[in-house]
């Protein structure tokens, strides 16, 4: 037997507007201003869906609401490079509010938010876009799953400089020339005085 065509649970659209409108008046009085910042593809490897030259060059300022209340999540660990830090975030943003600020379907994971309070970018891993689960017939939030974001030389031209400031600080942070431990110049010199011989005859150097 169908249901009942008198009670309209999943298309009437006086109710679904409503929570649309309390959804998001919500999360403008209790969120906080993030920036989306859309990643444009310059030269897209097909086979791995990468670019390592992508462009990073529009942000918008958008309304969200953390649901990790409690801090940042995410694991510290000590890899290749030293201690690599992890934090993700939950966010949830307004699905209207997203539409008319960007003109786009739905934000999309490989993109970048800035978080101003920590002054950092994070990364979109994952976005859930039936959560809550199409109460009374629709959907009204995205939930972002983020986490650090790894830089890899992208260009970030946004005309924002609280953003743009930060690819100076990112390439600083990834020049090998800023870290101590990769000075070379105690070898050089004992090269250069003849301590280290490196010759065809002994390719490892005679001591």
């Amino acid at each position: 037997m169908p249901t009942n065509k008198f009670f309209q649970h999943t298309t009437y659209e006086n109710e679904q507007n409503l929570v649309r409108s309390l959804i998001g008046e919500a999360i403008e009085i209790q969120g906080i201003n993030i920036y989306y910042i859309p990643r444009t593809m310059i030269e897209e490897n097909a086979l791995f869906g990468e670019d390592k030259t992508s462009l990073f060059s529009k942000a918008f300022q958008i309304e969200c609401i953390i649901e990790s209340v409690d801090g940042f999540e995410g694991t510290d660990f000590f890899g290749k490079l030293g201690i690599e830090v992890q934090d993700s975030l939950k966010l949830i943003i307004p699905k209207a509010a997203f539409e008319r600020i960007t003109l786009m379907v739905r934000p999309n994971e490989g993109d970048v938010v800035y978080f101003p309070l920590s002054g950092t970018f994070f990364e979109i891993l994952f976005v859930e876009h039936e959560a809550p689960f199409y109460q009374l017939g629709k959907n009204y939030v995205f939930r972002l799953d983020v986490q650090t974001f790894r830089y890899g030389q992208e260009e970030i031209n946004t005309g924002i400089p609280e953003i743009d400031k930060l690819q100076t600080d990112l390439n600083n942070d990834n020049n090998i020339d800023n870290d101590p431990l990769a000075d070379n110049d105690n070898i050089e010199d004992e090269a250069d005085s003849g301590v280290i011989d490196f010759n065809d005859g002994s390719p490892f150097g005679n001591f």
